[in-house]
């Protein structure tokens, strides 16, 4: 007998019937009904099955029936739903691909699914490696679909056919494709019909992926009862207004959307009413109380092997109970938990969740003994029925509903993903450097469930990071061509130091080394030669006077240039010097050379792969006939040997050694002819290298005879008898190498010179070469008469040809690698949001992974951790924590590593002040760490005094208000808002009270505006406290009764409010107060007139009121807005020795954006907006990682990803290729050290600073730059420059273009840039949402950076953006405004994409080995970058 009776969710109440036959009937009966929305296109019943019908014609002409798959890689799009259902009346299965995933996982699926073609879109037909593609919008399909029959073709489909086919983790590191056949359908109609009543009448919002299987359930809850599925476009699948103004305005009544969406929704952003499913991943009572009331919420639970769904739980907002169950089956579902012995669990206990019905998928694709295992016969059932073993542990309650408890196994899921961490760790464990990994996930705040990765490092490295080995040479290569100082300068034999006692090669060696190789090349006859690894031109010095032409590669840029400069006129015009690494060998001309020289390179390369790459690039640059000299090769087969002289046999080798089997055979190449290097002298050089010249074309040497050293041939004698006379060539094989007997003992060993002594007797060549059976270095010799020694070397079979080089690494570098190695191969949801690197990992006695024992990682910082020496120390670790956001922070973390910007950079001065210690946004800035900053900081009572004042009468316009009141446009309605949390019962008599504390506070709020005409200047005219009543400001909004829809009232409350806005007549400030009763926190929306407010006075105000309310003083203001502004007219006359400098910014080319000048009146009223926000997972590099490598600021990243996607956008329309680019750059203006004595950290007004700045990133390679490569590191370090040498952080252009009337005219007549930049700083939103006087994310400042009311255009493209904290982490935001008269929206997309992949390639190339480092500005000592470079090379090598 079972435990319990609600096992099963009863009989299907509807028929089994395949989706088509389901969806005919729904066409039949309401044909005209409208079935499908995507934005503004609708399409009937009758519609959608028409073209459904037509596109199903052409998937049967193109091999689709039953059984046969179909790929999907179609945007969200009713394109999309049309694909789906045509798939499916053609008889066929689709399989839904997201480009968006990784390409190999890509291609993986589509090798194993095999379908018979791709549906898609021409942007992406090239995707699919040769597989037929039916691209929609391509003319000719779009004529083709038009021309088959608008009816259903016969694909004798039946219910056991599969539908559709989703991929889901698989702990191979594999995914596993999951076969969904027609017999699950009727299961979800009959859910749909008896649990929510669903009808012609619903609305469904589809906003599950499609290749996520709720994406099917959403077909059938709207097309299959007559409703209306509304689809989501990409760009709104984010959790804000976008989704929930959507909703609202296509009516949606019923939603399928994953809990951490739900979460993630900012309050006062409200669904419309229905039915909502949170489903996909556990549900929080949290969540439940939140969106139960005003809607009926279910939990929803299935595996996508039982068809979508399997149980639903009704969440009851008045439960009280601590999880929140999955419900009762579904009908046609039956639930068993089990335990081990597939035994039935009683009421209570915990059981593995068993599934069985109609809806178990066929099984896995191509899978069978996974299917076996998983899919396993049911003991309860019919014969023959099966059922699913789910592996979630469950227990039955009292009232028949099941509750949760969590896997049984290692799957998991994530923001609604179904995840195998076997999947993640099998990924990881294939980087290079990863010996050991576990991936967990953690919750250690409540509802916080992240993915962490523990990894222990290999010992050794397999070379997978090419560009990360290359990049350490290069470092220490541009150290090296630098440091030279040679006496001639074909002689810079710098950085040539023995490796048995570290001192220099002598001078003698070398240019013994130099010349025999420079013989060894000659010997080939080379004309048009190209040098890869030039260096400082030891060989070209040499060879190039004898060539027609001679192209030199290096990546050192330092090389380049110095070689440049340093060659001859008679050479100048036969050399090409170019500075990229030996596998860029674009731009060079194919089939020109007849030699390629790599000497004493390879070496350095970091893999097997890597050389092969490199020779075949090189085979393709040849003439025919030509060769490629590979010189001073390391010999891997006597590494042993020289480890051993050396003394450190168990020492990593960071150079790259090769066997010289390595070269035989190699493809593109006919021969090889290897040779040991010929010298006198015995070193390292002589005794453990060698030169091979591969052969494009084969030789055919004459047969020679053999004999072997010592039983053949027993000394140099009878060597010298046998050649006497001789014609024949003759070989002699196994003889010992004198050159290594330091190193080795061997008797009777020989100096192959003494080879080459008799030979040049006899007058033949000799050719020394390795013998190929030899682990000692023996020698095989070959007399000659030939030229040329193919095939001299014989090789012995060896199984290991080449070495892995072994990087140092840190820990930070590594956690870097890793995740860049997971985003390549694994899909966003599933890279860890931490790596821990650990020296082991933890085991229980049993030897299973102690998961308990594993670390709390930081998921958002990887902090040195070292804790705080005293109680000064201890207050800033915890301010620099608290305004950060992250959970400790180490005495020695740097501030902006750790996400820190100007902008909150004053938010720790607030904070610190208010804790009693005093400091300044620039000391922050010089001493960045907590232990810097301590010694600096003073107590607040020992502060020297502060410049306080009265702030009340006349303030003469700053710089930024004269640019307001000189604009020409209406500004009465020019404003900013915040929307804050009010709390739970307060009163309107409290809010008078609070804000008039607020208004006798800040002066500025007292403020009138007083436009400047004939004769008067502009200014601000300050009221007395008392003079102004903050009552006049507050309108009371009652939404008491209001629980959804709470966004569209504040929106137009907000723009009711500005309108109310009355500056001249001192009505600075409206005050909406949404009162939502004694219960719920009400909402207040403060809209301010922008001539009084900014950024950092956002900052100030939400503490006030919070003060304000709670009745503590407030913190008085320091230097008031009406002394700043005279302090800054005083200091204008002061700043003319600027002149020049900006003068010069101005007077460059600014190569037009549009096709005419911009009217900042007239195009007022074309501006549009375009809005992005880049995920946190994208952001939070930006914020720490960069600035932390490259020592610079938040806006030093932004602005160069800036400059370098304005430089490639502007070469894609075709208007020219100058990289640099004038923006106005908008600044918070607070120079307080340029104002001596000035505090105004406290200070509400709109200190906003403007000023022209040309950000130019160089001559730099822009393609590798937008690639992530080192051109990236050059353009910031070069644009961080360029912004640290404007003085006082720009704040002198506003002084001389408004304030000095010597200066106002010259400036005034230049014309001003047509793009602005203006980063708000970072706002946090979400750590308290159920808090009073906390900020709301989602409205206001906090909805897109931008202002309301903009009285003009002041620029043909305007940018401003800002950074959000949410739960998963930071988030980037970007708005973007620009008049459609000037510019295309489209074009403005394009840039704005460009600008977030430039962001991208900063980040990845910041996480490559050796990114990063110095510029001058961060010294004290006036050095070059170029010196500085060279020192940090010298630091790192040492």
């Amino acid at each position: 007998m079972w435990p319990s009776e609600s096992w099963d969710g009863g009989p299907c109440t509807v028929p089994p019937a395949t989706l088509p036959e389901l969806f005919a009937e729904e066409v039949r009966r309401a044909p005209n009904s409208i079935a499908l929305v995507f934005e503004e296109l609708t399409l009937t019943y009758a519609e959608l099955d028409v073209r459904a019908n037509r596109l199903a014609h052409a998937l049967v002409a193109r091999g689709a029936g039953p059984e046969r798959v179909v790929a999907l890689a179609v945007p969200r799009s009713a394109e999309l739903i049309v694909a789906e259902l045509a798939v499916m009346k053609a008889g066929g299965a689709y399989l839904p691909l997201d480009l968006d995933h990784p390409p190999d996982r890509v291609a993986y699926m589509l090798d194993d699914a095999r379908p018979v073609c791709v549906v898609t879109v021409a942007a992406e037909a090239d995707a699919f490696g040769g597989l037929p593609v039916v691209a929609l919008d391509d003319p000719g399909v779009a004529a083709e679909l038009a021309a088959l029959p608008d009816t259903t073709p016969e694909a004798g489909l039946s219910l056991l056919n599969t539908a559709y086919v989703i991929y889901t983790s698989g702990s191979t590191g594999r995914p596993k494709g999951v076969q969904l056949t027609h017999t699950g359908v009727a299961k979800l109609v009959s859910t749909q019909r008896e649990r929510f009543g669903v009808g012609p009448g619903i609305r469904v919002l589809q906003f599950a992926s499609p290749s996520f299987d709720v994406a099917f359930w959403d077909l059938c809850l709207a097309l299959l009862s007559g409703g209306r599925l509304v689809v989501v476009p990409s760009e709104r699948r984010v959790p804000g207004p976008e989704l929930t103004e959507y909703a609202w305005a296509h009516g949606v009544n019923f939603m399928i959307l994953p809990p951490a969406l739900l979460a993630a929704l900012p309050p006062g952003l409200d669904l419309p009413p229905g039915v909502l499913l949170a489903g996909t991943e556990r549900v929080s009572p949290e969540l439940v109380a939140r969106w139960a009331p005003g809607h009926r919420m279910f939990n929803a639970y299935g595996p996508t092997e039982a068809t979508v769904n399997s149980t639903l739980g009704w969440c009851d907002p008045s439960a009280t109970e601590s999880s929140v169950p999955i419900g009762i089956p579904d009908p046609g579902t039956r639930a068993y938990v089990l335990d081990g012995a597939l035994r039935p669990v009683a009421t209570g206990g915990a059981g593995e969740l068993y599934l069985a019905g109609p809806g178990l998928a066929r099984g896995y694709a191509g899978r069978p003994g996974l299917t076996s295992e998983r899919f396993v016969a049911d003991p309860f059932g019919a014969a023959g029925e099966r059922m699913y073993r789910t592996g979630d542990l469950v227990r039955w309650l009292d009232d028949g509903r099941i509750d949760f408890l969590g896997r049984v196994d290692d799957q998991v899921k994530i923001r609604g993903y179904r995840i195998e961490l076997g999947e993640i760790e099998s990924v990881l464990a294939r980087h290079p450097s990863v010996g050991q990994v576990a991936a967990v996930v953690r919750e250690d705040r409540p509802g916080d469930r992240r993915l962490a990765a523990y990894v222990v490092p290999a010992a050794r490295a397999d070379g997978e990071h090419d560009r990360t080995i290359v990049a350490e040479w290069k470092d220490l290569h541009e150290l090296l061509y630098q440091a030279g100082t040679p006496e001639r300068a074909d002689e810079n034999f710098t950085g040539w130091n023995s490796s048995y006692d570290g001192t220099p090669i002598p001078l003698t060696e070398m240019r013994e080394w130099q010349d025999a190789t420079v013989a060894r090349i000659l010997e080939l006859e080379p004309e048009h030669v190209l040098e890869l690894g030039v260096g400082n031109g030891l060989l070209l010095s040499r060879l190039a006077p004898s060539c027609a032409s001679y192209w030199g590669l290096d990546l050192s840029s330092e090389a380049i240039t110095s070689l440049r400069a340093a060659l001859p006129d008679e050479l100048a015009a036969k050399v090409e010097l170019r500075a990229q690494p030996a596998d860029d060998l674009s731009g060079l001309p194919k089939g020109r050379f007849d030699t390629v020289v790599i000497n004493s390179v390879v070496q350095y390369f970091p893999s097997r792969d890597y050389v092969l790459g490199v020779l075949r690039g090189c085979a393709e640059l040849l003439a025919p006939g030509g060769r490629v000299f590979v010189g001073d090769v390391r010999n891997l087969r006597l590494q042993p040997v020289f480890r051993a002289a050396l003394g450190t046999t168990e020492a990593e080798e960071n150079e790259l050694l090769l066997d010289p089997d390595f070269f035989a055979d190699l493809p593109g190449f006919a021969s090889a002819d290897l040779r040991v290097k010929q010298a006198r002298h015995h070193n390292e050089l002589s005794r453990y290298r060698y030169d091979v010249v591969l052969h494009t074309r084969p030789a055919q040497p004459a047969p020679a005879q053999v004999f072997s050293w010592g039983e053949d041939v027993p000394d140099l004698r009878v060597v010298a008898a046998l050649l006497a006379g001789r014609t024949r060539p003759l070989r002699i094989t196994g003889v010992p190498n004198a050159r290594l007997a330091p190193d080795l003992d061997r008797p009777g060993a020989v100096d192959p010179e003494d080879f080459h002594a008799l030979g040049e007797n006899a007058g033949l060549r000799t050719y020394v070469t390795w013998s190929g059976d030899s682990d000692r270095g023996d020698l095989d010799v070959l007399f000659t008469t030939d030229t040329r020694a193919d095939g001299l070397y014989r090789p012995g079979g060896r199984a290991v040809l080449v070495n892995t080089p072994a990087p140092v690494r840190d820990d930070v570098s590594l956690v870097k690698s890793l995740r860049v190695h997971a985003q390549r191969w694994l899909p966003d949801y599933m890279v860890p949001a931490a790596f821990v690197v650990l020296p082991k990992l933890p085991v229980l006695t049993s030897g299973k992974l102690d998961r308990a024992a594993l670390p709390v990682p930081h998921l958002h910082v990887q902090a040195e951790g070292k804790p705080a020496r005293d109680a000064r120390e201890a207050v800033l670790c915890g301010l620099f924590a608290e305004v950060l956001g992250v959970p400790g922070v180490g005495i020695d973390d740097d501030f902006f590593a750790l996400g820190g910007d100007s902008i909150v950079a004053i938010q720790l001065v607030l904070r610190a002040r208010k804790s009693g210690l005093v400091c300044t946004p620039r000391q922050v800035f010089v001493h960045r760490t907590v232990a810097g900053l301590a010694p600096v900081v003073t107590d607040l009572d020992a502060d020297r005094p502060r410049i306080t004042d009265d702030g009340v009468g006349e303030i003469p316009f700053t710089p930024i208000l004269r640019w307001l009141d000189e604009c020409g446009g209406d500004i009465r309605g020019f404003s900013q808002s915040l929307l804050l949390t009010t709390p739970a019962g307060l009163t309107g008599p409290d809010l008078e009270k609070i804000l008039q504390v607020l208004a006798d506070q800040h002066d500025v709020l007292r403020s009138v505006l007083v436009r400047t005409v004939p004769g008067t200047p502009g200014h601000l005219r300050v009221l007395p406290r008392g003079e102004v009543s903050a009552a006049t400001w507050i309108q009371r909004v009652d939404v008491t009764g209001l629980r959804d829809g709470l966004a569209p009232v504040v929106a137009a409350a907000e723009d009711q409010a500005c309108a109310r806005l009355d500056p001249e007549n001192g009505l600075m400030v409206q005050a909406v107060w949404f009162d939502a009763g004694r219960e719920r926190l009400g909402r207040l929306l403060l809209v301010i007139h922008h001539a009084i407010i900014d950024g950092v006075s956002w900052r100030i105000i939400p503490g006030d009121l919070e003060s304000a309310w709670t009745g503590a003083a407030l913190e008085p203001p320091g230097t008031s807005f009406r002394r700043w502004s005279g302090l800054l007219s005083a200091g204008a006359r002061s700043r003319e020795a600027e002149l020049g400098l900006w003068t010069g910014m101005l007077a460059g080319p600014d190569p037009a954006l549009g096709h005419r000048p911009l009217d900042p009146v007239a195009d007022l009223e074309s501006v549009r907006r375009h809005t992005l926000r880049l995920p946190p997972a994208r952001t939070e590099p930006l914020l720490t990682t960069v600035p932390a490598v490259f020592h610079a600021e938040v806006n030093d990243v932004l602005l160069t990803a800036l400059a370098l996607a304005v430089a490639g956008w502007r070469r894609g329309l075709g208007r020219g290729d100058r990289a640099d680019v004038l923006i106005a750059l908008e600044g918070h203006g607070r120079e307080e050290h340029a104002v001596p004595g000035a505090d105004v950290s406290r200070t509400l007004g709109w200190f906003t600073s403007i000023f022209p700045v040309r950000l130019d990133p160089g001559e730099i390679d822009l393609d590798d730059a937008l690639a992530g490569g080192p051109s990236a590191g050059a353009a910031l370090k070069r644009v961080k420059e360029t912004l640290r040498s404007l003085p006082d952080r720009g704040l002198g252009y506003g002084l001389l273009r408004y304030l000095n009337p010597g200066t106002e005219p010259e400036l005034a007549k230049l014309p001003a840039p047509q793009i602005s930049f203006n980063y708000l700083g970072r706002f946090s939103v979400a750590d308290a949402p159920d808090q009073p006087w906390r900020p709301v994310a989602g409205a206001g400042v906090l909805a897109g950076g931008f202002d309301a009311a903009m009285p003009v255009a002041p620029y043909t493209l305007e940018i401003n953006a800002y950074t959000q904290d949410t739960p998963e982490g930071p988030e980037l935001g970007v708005t973007w405004a620009w008049p459609s008269a000037l510019l295309a929206e489209a074009s403005v997309a394009a840039l704005a994409t460009s600008w977030f992949t430039a962001l991208d390639a900063l980040a990845a190339h910041a996480a490559t080995r050796g990114a990063g480092g110095h510029t001058p500005s961060d010294l004290t000592l006036a050095i070059g970058q170029d010196e500085i470079e060279e020192f940090e090379a010298e630091w790192a090598q040492n």
